[in-house]
């Protein structure tokens, strides 16, 4: 990439970007098999959503769990191959911001915005983790690239092809994450803000997209009826819109976090662009905004009223990375490298810290260690494993964490897992939507294997007909912290008590 290669050279703007791509996405691969980059329990948790695949589950719509099935399939239930898809992804997206600017400002805007994606905190961390974002992100490009040719193509056939892609992304995005949800409507907004959309909505393809992607998503609007609309119910209850309903100390909190992941310097020409653009001293392409502003709105909003958590804007970077990108193609000097370089230096200082502070001499602890809360426990399940090779025994925990990390290290690819959790009104997580413990009462026979952070009560070992307390498995991670199990055998559970 070159600040001062002519906007003609598109050859050399897309070497340039697909190099950056390249490398990065190496690098973000590579950084996997980093020993401290073991399972959250999330990723734990998701990987097990992946060997029952369905149209939905507990939390969230079914994507980040076929994502997880495509890479594990390949390449073996490891951390790394759980995680691969979310740096794949998010490669995708950034081709589809390069597409996106290279059709609205040229190869020179693409090639800067593609940069800045790339380069975003918010990206570049969360391609260490498998999360719903990943597919999110990587669709909701796909659909806005998809949307921008409907109205550039010429002709009714090539529009018609490019309104059916809008809907299978659009679809797909839904199925990935809820906040896919925003984009329809702004795009539904911008084709009312101008007379040429107008236009187009008396005409079948806007029609198409939006019937394709309904059809798609229905999928998992059926699984939730059949669920009692579980799903929603957490997503819902997660919003908490219905305390504290006003928190200008969450909103500024949130914008603030907002300028952090995008990473600063990126986030002060977005707001110089915005600036200039209201002042007419520069021209966006409305498109973008209406990409951007809505969503950003309506999280500002849930962070005032309640709380909002920074990755939930995260769409709006695919837009603001573009209009960055427009600008940095307007300058001819290096403050591309310089806010890129800034931002991938930070991000390599939390992707390497352990390795950072053991080589320099630092004693790490919880304090200071950001990967405090998942080490250790990798260890804590080799050293359970041996015991669940009697495969006559279901783990079960009233912990969800503790099924995800050890159920994944302990018995990858199985799904041997029972969940302790005694109100059938209150479902608390997939494993208790699933395999709640109730579902054995009847089964007098069935053996497990009880994990607990803590030691378990008199009420639960009562319920068992026999009982047998194999100790306590406890790895030392700092000075100042362990992850500690505590293990029974029990056989014949009787009821809940």
């Amino acid at each position: 990439m070159s600040a001062t290669s002519p906007n003609s050279d598109r050859l050399s703007a897309s070497k340039g970007f697909f190099l950056c791509l390249g490398l990065l996405t190496l690098y973000r691969v590579l950084c996997l098999f980093q020993p401290h980059l073991v399972l959250f329990y999330d990723e734990a948790y998701y990987y097990h959503w992946s060997l029952n695949l369905d149209w939905g589950y507990y939390s969230k719509p079914p994507v980040v769990a076929w994502v997880i099935a495509i890479f594990t399939s390949i390449f073996g239930a490891t951390s790394v191959a759980v995680k691969l898809g979310a740096p794949i992804l998010y490669a995708g997206a950034a081709i589809f911001v390069y597409r996106i600017a290279d059709h609205l400002a040229g190869s020179r805007a693409a090639c800067f915005s593609g940069w800045v994606f790339l380069t975003t905190i918010l990206v570049g961390y969360n391609s260490l983790f498998i999360t719903t974002d990943a597919p999110l992100l990587f669709f909701w490009a796909a659909t806005l690239w998809a949307f921008i040719q409907t109205q550039q193509s010429e002709g009714a056939q090539g529009g018609a092809k490019f309104w059916w892609l809008t809907g299978l992304f659009c679809g797909l995005g839904m199925l990935s994450k809820y906040t896919m949800g925003a984009l329809p409507l702004s795009l539904f907004l911008f084709l009312l803000s101008t007379e040429g959309g107008r236009s187009q909505l008396r005409t079948p393809g806007p029609w198409i997209a939006a019937v394709f992607a309904g059809v798609i998503f229905s999928t998992n609007i059926i699984w939730n009826v059949l669920n009692e609309f579980v799903a929603y119910r957490h997503t819902s209850e997660i919003s908490g819109v219905d305390s504290n309903w006003f928190n200008p100390d969450k909103l500024l909190e949130f914008v603030g976090a907002q300028f952090l992941v995008f990473g600063p310097i990126w986030a002060w020409l977005l707001v110089r662009r915005a600036w200039n653009e209201k002042a007419g001293r520069v021209s966006s392409p409305k498109i973008l905004w209406f990409a951007l502003v809505p969503l950003f709105l309506v999280i500002c909003l849930q962070a005032l009223l309640s709380h909002a958590f920074v990755n939930w804007a995260g769409p709006i970077f695919i837009s603001a990375s573009v209009l960055v990108g427009m600008s940095l193609a307007a300058r001819r000097d290096r403050l591309w490298i310089w806010a890129g370089g800034l931002n991938l230096v930070l991000l390599s200082i939390f992707s390497h810290w352990p390795i950072l502070a053991d080589a320099v001499g630092l004693e790490r602890d919880k304090s200071i260690d950001p990967y405090f809360r998942v080490l250790g426990w990798d260890q804590v399940a080799e050293e359970v494993a041996p015991i669940l090779e009697d495969e006559k025994l279901v783990l079960v925990s009233d912990s969800r964490k503790l099924l995800a990390v050890i159920g994944f290290y302990a018995m990858p690819g199985e799904f041997r897992l029972a969940r302790w959790s005694e109100d059938p009104a209150n479902i608390r997580d997939y494993y208790d939507l699933r395999v709640n413990l109730r579902d054995s009462q009847f089964n007098t026979e069935q053996e497990y294997l009880w994990v607990g952070e803590l030691p378990a009560s008199p009420q639960v070992i009562s319920v068992f007909e026999s009982s047998e307390a194999l100790g306590f498995v406890e790895v030392p991670v700092y000075h100042n912290l362990s992850q500690k199990i505590y293990l029974y055998r029990f056989e014949g559970f009787l009821g809940y008590p």
